[in-house]
């Protein structure tokens, strides 16, 4: 079997496992001191944003639905205001 039959197989089984039903994709990106994070709907950026400076009681969260200061501890504080972001947004 070779390369480019393990990749046709992969890419079917994707397809099959995510079903007809998801409709968007979410993207993260974290690094050391922020995330960043987009919404795609087909080749559409339906949402984009940023939390910046992760572990400061300054953390700046930028979306298309407002820019915000407040204190961010942590990751796991920062993925938290990434989902707020999203329901407001109307996503869920």
């Amino acid at each position: 079997m070779g390369p480019s039959s393990v990749g046709s197989r992969s890419r079917r089984r994707g397809r099959h496992f995510l079903g007809p039903e998801v409709t968007a994709v979410l993207v993260l990106n974290a690094g050391s001191s922020s995330s960043k994070f987009a919404v795609f709907l087909g080749d559409e950026t339906v949402l984009s944003g940023s939390v910046e400076e992760i572990g400061s009681t300054r953390a700046t969260v930028k979306s298309a639905v407002d820019i915000r200061t407040l204190s961010v501890p942590d990751h796991g504080a920062a993925l938290g205001e990434v989902v707020r972001a999203l329901n407001a947004h109307g996503l869920q």
